[in-house]
């Protein structure tokens, strides 16, 4: 050992009462808890934006299904129309009792088949009803224009 060395650890000998010593803080639970919270962070973001993705995309299918739903709804509606002027037209033609008896029972059924129609809510369509209301208008339709006695109620 040298002259200097051998005074260095002198000193520090004489002096290590009155040395103070300096810890570092212990940081790394703190480092942790917002490594933790970064990835929560990106996971959630992760889940924000998969249900973002998944609620345009059920969006844009309802939206598909309710405009294809519309062009058919509208379909049908547009033929129960054409239908009931038909059967205006038709109107005027002169029935036998028994036929006269056979269209009675079929304009009580079609009242029947309105009246469910007008139970409905309005944001529900049943097209079961509409379907079964263009049916038995353009059966009546036919009736109409070629009436006879024996026809299949």
């Amino acid at each position: 050992m040298t002259n200097l060395d051998e005074k260095i650890i002198q000193w520090v000998e004489s002096t290590e009462d009155s040395i103070k010593y300096f810890k570092a803080p212990d940081v790394s639970k703190e480092i942790w808890r917002r490594h933790q919270l970064k990835k929560y962070r990106n996971y959630l973001a992760i889940a924000a934006s998969a249900c973002i993705v998944m609620i345009t995309l059920w969006v844009q299918q309802s939206s598909m299904s309710l405009k294809s739903n519309s062009s058919a709804v509208q379909d049908l509606l547009a033929q129960n129309a054409v239908l009931e002027q038909q059967l205006l037209g038709t109107a005027k033609i002169a029935l036998s009792d028994r036929q006269a008896a056979i269209m009675s029972d079929w304009y009580h059924q079609l009242a029947m088949i309105d009246q469910n129609i007008e139970i409905q809510r309005s944001d529900t369509f049943d097209e079961t009803f509409w379907s079964s209301r263009k049916k038995l208008l353009s059966k009546m339709v036919d009736f109409h224009t070629q009436p006879f006695d024996f026809y299949e109620i």
